[in-house]
């Protein structure tokens, strides 16, 4: 699986890397290899939250329903 990350120069040094497709997935990093192994953790951390979300909806008694949304 593959993430696209975004990596700055933080003001304070080091670096920060953001996960635009995981909504407030940010992370840093004294050097850039830091930072983006801290955006990995970063990212089997959300996945991992998802995983127990989604063993809860499969307990019985848990409605799951699918929307449609339309971006303008």
């Amino acid at each position: 699986m593959k993430f696209q990350v975004v990596i700055t120069p933080a003001e304070d040094g080091g670096f920060s890397v953001a996960v635009p497709v995981l909504e407030g997935r940010y992370t840093h990093g004294k050097k850039q290899e830091e930072a983006l192994e801290n955006a990995k953790k970063a990212i089997v951390s959300y996945l991992e939250g998802v995983g127990k979300i989604n063993r809860i909806l499969l307990k019985d008694g848990v409605d799951f329903k699918e929307i449609q949304i339309t971006l303008k």
